[in-house]
């Protein structure tokens, strides 16, 4: 019974430790996957900022100039929190400062450009568009996101393959604890029927007969223990007081000097010996 509780109490704190131990593996996948969805929306806002940077240029309708400012408020917040989710990879972290300068150039050239066609001074703007800095940049970006991207990519099969595997240990640990404890089980009972349950089964029936005033059957084999000795110990009490008995009957039915039977039995074995007469009417 105590190797039952404290294989139970230990497997439960070792599957705590399995299943927490998963679960930060878990959280490794989703904050890979978080980064990956944060690099997508990082150069989507970039897109957008260029598209209605260049819609604005072409249409000067207020609306695209309204859009360009809320993307290029939303590159600098996606920018940050990729360096927050980045904190612990180093080479992520260069690669976003490597970002950080292209992006000053393109987001300058988009700034000046607008600033300048605002001025209605398109020819300066279209110099400034034809001498190709802002176009190289967002190349620069989109090849180091890209490595950023790749590196992500196979951090996440790295991790999604622990996670798989500590899955498939937590698994395998379950059913090897669902086995042991089925056969822990089994030896328990086992046990408990051989040391207590037939033991007292058989002391219920000595008790039995001790009621009905038979002689007990003192088994050879006893179990060599608390019940064994208390079963030894009934059984020897049971013989005495039947010895006893059969002491005070004989006492009772026979003359103490001569051992003959006495008249205790006289009137009984009369009326036999008339019943016998009359059945043969002899």
């Amino acid at each position: 019974m105590s190797l039952l509780f404290v294989t139970a109490i230990g497997n439960g704190a070792l599957s705590f430790q399995i299943e927490k131990y998963g679960e930060e593996k878990l959280e490794w996948v989703n904050h890979t996957n978080q980064v990956l969805g944060e690099i997508s929306n990082f150069l989507g806002s970039i897109d957008n900022a260029e598209a209605n940077q260049r819609n604005y240029l072409l249409t000067k309708r207020p609306s695209y100039l309204m859009h360009y400012q809320i993307s290029a408020e939303k590159i600098g917040y996606h920018f940050n929190q990729l360096k927050i989710l980045t904190i612990d990879n180093p080479i992520q972290q260069q690669r976003l400062n490597s970002i950080k300068k292209y992006l000053e150039i393109n987001l300058n050239e988009l700034s000046e450009t607008t600033r300048l066609n605002q001025e209605n001074n398109y020819i300066k703007a279209l110099e400034i568009i034809n001498q190709g800095e802002g176009r190289k940049s967002m190349e620069d970006i989109r090849n180091v996101l890209k490595e950023m991207v790749n590196t992500e990519n196979i951090l996440l099969e790295q991790r999604k393959g622990d996670y798989r595997r500590n899955r498939a240990v937590l698994f395998t640990f379950i059913y090897i604890q669902i086995m042991f404890f089925v056969f822990l089980a089994f030896m328990t009972l086992s046990f408990l029927n051989k040391q207590l349950f037939s033991p007292l089964k058989l002391l219920l029936a000595s008790t039995q007969k001790v009621d009905k005033g038979e002689k007990l059957d003192v088994s050879d084999i006893l179990p060599n223990n608390e019940i064994g000795y208390l079963l030894s110990a009934f059984f020897k009490m049971n013989e005495r007081v039947q010895e006893r008995t059969q002491i005070l009957d004989y006492k009772v039915h026979h003359d103490e000097l001569t051992g003959l039977a006495n008249r205790v039995d006289m009137f009984d074995k009369i009326e036999s010996a008339i019943k016998k007469s009359q059945q043969y009417n002899s």
